[in-house]
């Protein structure tokens, strides 16, 4: 149609004076001229439309991407609270199992308070020496071969327990019967 409407306009123009007055009075030469130009405009809004289509896919592509890294960024965000909530409940055992010298137990009723976190213990007054000199304990009884300096020694009249302060753990427990073997 574009090019049938050119062609025609061609014609016209080439037509002389007379006759273009002529078409002009009935108004087809008007309506030539105007058809052409809206065919002109359909183009130009043509390429309008085209340019914001593609401007429209662009900005798509854009909020993909935009949103794509905000959820990265809150994804790692939650890992790495996580992570630092992990850390600190590691630091927090930690710092159960290893007591500072200002938290161990100093008098003999917190030592068995300790002591009776962990394990049943029997009844009555216990006897409670702490080690000094760990490696000849080691050599000379089987039941102290993992004793350290610091350690206490907890003796019951049917038991008795090894007890390390600064990790608060039990290390040896045992029977009075077995204390006087002698280290291999």
């Amino acid at each position: 149609m574009k090019l049938f409407l050119s062609t025609l306009r061609r014609y016209i123009e080439k037509l002389p004076a007379p006759f273009k007055r002529l078409l002009k009075k009935i108004g087809v030469y008007e309506e030539l001229v105007v058809d052409e130009v809206s065919m002109l405009m359909d183009d130009e809004t043509l390429l309008i439309r085209q340019k914001i289509e593609g401007r429209k896919k662009k900005q798509k592509k854009l909020k993909r991407i935009f949103w794509g890294l905000v959820s990265l960024v809150v994804i790692l965000g939650i890992w790495g609270m996580y992570s630092q909530y992990k850390l600190q409940k590691l630091s927090e055992e930690e710092q159960i199992f290893s007591l500072s010298p200002d938290k161990q137990p100093k008098t003999g009723e917190e030592v068995v308070k300790a002591l009776s976190r962990h394990i049943i213990v029997p009844q009555g007054m216990p006897q409670i020496a702490l080690v000094q000199d760990a490696s000849r304990l080691r050599e000379t009884q089987a039941f102290f071969k993992d004793v350290e300096n610091g350690d206490i020694v907890v003796v019951y009249d049917t038991a008795i327990y090894l007890y390390r302060p600064s990790q608060d753990i039990v290390v040896n427990a045992g029977d009075i019967s077995g204390i006087g073997q002698v280290n291999p």
